[in-house]
């Protein structure tokens, strides 16, 4: 399995956050919405919302700016997961391990009750299956036979969804989760090989973090894997 980043936002409500990521950051820029496809436009004022939010939790903070770590992670609806458990489990310490290991952990394409990061140290914070956002890979992938072929024939009707972790012993703790439906209830009309039919639901799962024992800052992570 790799590791990609398709859409992190990190707000904060009184400094800039020192980042570190063990992967390729992405700043979400404020951008003209009007010129912009219907789902950036659904992702755009998602974050506007939680912007406001963030503003109603504003604090004085004392003493060196704070660091986050975040670390994303595309399972891919464990098509490329080594078979072996165990396997699974020693690539994830690699990925994840070291001196300075993530706080949050971004999930695109995870399934739904299928838990891989519980044994690597982290702990479920919000999951848009859970919250009913999310659709079958079936569904998700529009029944296509070569994506199907991909996924465990017993995992092909479980929820596709994106999901947020946060390890077990960070400093930041978990004050408020979300998840947002970024895709709209569009008709494809198909025709010339095109899928038909609904639009796929797509999902953006956030949760608010705020260091522990301090009074802030705090900070939103968004993770959501854009796609048509």
């Amino acid at each position: 399995f790799g590791s990609s980043l398709h859409a992190v936002k990190i707000l904060t409500t009184t400094r800039l956050l020192s980042l570190q990521s063990c992967s390729s950051m992405c700043r979400f820029s404020h951008t003209t919405t009007t010129s912009l496809p219907k789902r950036a436009f659904n992702v755009v004022r998602a974050v506007h919302r939680l912007e406001k939010l963030a503003e109603s939790t504003r604090r004085q903070v004392n003493g060196a700016p704070t660091s986050l770590r975040i670390a994303t992670l595309n399972l891919q609806y464990l098509a490329s997961f080594p078979e072996d458990r165990d396997a699974g489990v020693q690539k994830l310490k690699e990925a994840l391990g070291g001196p300075c290991p993530p706080d949050v952990v971004c999930v695109q394409e995870g399934l739904s009750g299928t838990d891989v990061l519980r044994d690597v140290g982290y702990e479920l914070a919000v999951c848009a299956g859970a919250r009913g956002v999310a659709q079958s890979v079936r569904e998700m992938v529009y029944h296509d036979d070569a994506a199907l072929k991909t996924c465990r024939q017993d995992l092909q009707d479980e929820l596709l969804c994106n999901q947020l972790y946060i390890r077990r012993g960070s400093n930041w703790v978990v004050e408020d989760v979300g998840v947002e439906q970024i895709s709209s209830d569009l008709h494809l009309a198909g025709g010339g090989g095109r899928v038909s039919g609904t639009l796929a639901v797509r999902s953006m799962s956030w949760l608010k973090l705020c260091k522990a024992g301090v009074s802030g800052p705090a900070a939103f992570v968004m993770c959501t894997h854009i796609s048509g």
